[in-house]
């Protein structure tokens, strides 16, 4: 758990290289880091960005998977869920290649998406079998509808060759400002693998720095010690960091914002 991982966005379309970016994560102690794998608001490439990360020495804690298209998987016999579903399978295989262990994915990206239906789940089955195949655990992610969150874990439950890879990422500022009536670490906390631990007020999804906003940390710490989470309690944060001296500036405050994080989690009783 003394682990500090950061996924930070926001800088990577400005002309801050990600060089800069994760030298500047090792220096102020980071030690792992998410790739986006998707070449959408970046001036590089998802495979520049990961062999730069692991040049500055940080660990790849997972790599988080295109979700502009997944809309596709959801609708019948379309094309566009074929190509789609490649492109993920490609994402599968540079895992594989790199020994990244973890791969979040999203069920869901708009409140514009189809009705749940079976065809959702032949595709996020085949994509789970591909995953197992490169020995990677898919984390599912909690966003703005629950109920195709729900409608997939639940529809693979029965696969039960696929429950070591099927499982959940954890995603803090959504829960506040898209579902907070939901419980999603109660429902399904037996397959956390993965936490996205931002901020909000609980309007939009602001990707503040965690005490910035108003989610609740102290019960969010006593959930995860009564499920008996030991994974890194990694931030996913947004900078407009505009030059290589600002962003310093704010990777030192998300180190701090981490610690205090971490030193709730370490005192919550479960």
């Amino acid at each position: 758990m003394q682990d500090y991982g950061i996924y930070l966005f926001g800088e990577d379309y400005k002309n801050i290289s990600p060089n800069t970016k994760f030298k500047l994560l090792k220096k102020h102690g980071f030690s792992s880091v998410s790739i986006r794998w998707s070449e959408d608001y970046s001036i590089t490439t998802p495979i520049e960005r990961l062999k730069a990360a692991l040049k500055a020495g940080l660990k790849i804690e997972n790599i988080h998977l295109p979700y502009i298209g997944v809309k596709f998987l959801w609708e019948e016999k379309s094309e566009q869920s074929k190509k789609y579903l490649q492109e993920l399978f490609n994402a599968l295989k540079i895992c594989k290649q790199y020994d990244i262990k973890k791969a979040v994915i999203h069920v869901s990206y708009t409140n514009n998406m189809p009705e749940v239906n079976e065809e959702a789940i032949k595709n996020f089955k085949a994509l789970s079998i591909k995953a197992k195949e490169c020995g990677v655990m898919l984390a599912f992610e909690n966003t703005r509808l629950i109920k195709h969150l729900r409608y997939v874990l639940n529809g693979l439950e029965k696969y039960k060759y696929l429950n070591d890879t099927v499982k959940l990422c954890y995603d803090t500022g959504h829960a506040n400002c898209f579902t907070p009536k939901n419980d999603v670490l109660s429902e399904f906390g037996d397959k956390l693998i993965d936490l996205h631990i931002h901020d909000n007020i609980g309007v939009t999804d602001q990707h503040l720095l965690p005490f910035e906003g108003n989610f609740d940390f102290k019960k969010f710490c006593k959930q995860l010690k009564q499920l008996n989470y030991n994974g890194s309690l990694f931030l996913e944060v947004i900078t407009d960091a505009k030059t290589e001296a600002e962003l310093e500036q704010f990777i030192i405050k998300a180190k701090k914002a981490e610690e205090k994080l971490m030193k709730l989690y370490n005192n919550a009783k479960a």
